[in-house]
């Protein structure tokens, strides 16, 4: 007997036929081979969908989880009205940290494709938040606090950009 050369050939009963039986007496028929192709085809469709799809899946799903982190640190530690946006302050200050130096380490090391878009787009863009700082210097200048708000939108932005490249420092040491 060679190899895979089939030893004979039959249909059954239910119309599947085998197309040959190897010298070890394993079968394979068409209907296997048909769900064989059909299952390749799937995982290629589907690895095409993330392809084109998965960047807005994944800054969705990092969204999910910053803006949930930030949800819960403000929860857990609330500002009273008319005081230093402490909280906010801290979380943009550590959000700007951990992107600098995600973003650092990331230039050295081979991440997949939707890390980027995970981390640095959804998690952290959405963990730190232009809006929610926006709002609470608006709200200082409408308690006519107005030189907390310069302070606080000043420190922000400054101390935003002095802890990105702090964290880009600290992700090239590390990385």
């Amino acid at each position: 007997m060679r190899g895979s050369e089939p030893i004979y050939s039959r249909a059954d009963g239910d119309g599947a036929r085998h197309k040959r039986r190897e010298a070890d007496g394993s079968c394979e028929s068409d209907i296997h081979g048909a769900i064989r192709v059909k299952a390749v085809r799937v995982v290629a469709a589907t690895r095409s969908v993330l392809r084109r799809n998965g960047a807005p899946l994944a800054v969705l799903a990092g969204g999910l989880l910053g803006a949930g982190l930030r949800a819960a640190i403000t929860a857990a530690l609330p500002v009273p009205a008319g005081a230093f946006p402490v909280t906010t302050f801290a979380i943009n200050l550590s959000g700007s940290l951990l992107l600098g130096g995600y973003l650092a380490r990331r230039q050295r090391a081979v991440v997949a494709r939707w890390s980027l878009q995970f981390w640095a787009i959804g998690a952290l863009g959405s963990f730190t938040t232009f809006s929610t700082f926006s709002l609470e210097v608006v709200r200082l200048l409408d308690a006519s606090m107005v030189a907390t708000a310069l302070w606080y939108a000043s420190a922000s932005t400054i101390g935003g950009l002095a802890a990105a490249l702090l964290g880009g420092r600290i992700g090239r040491v590390v990385g």
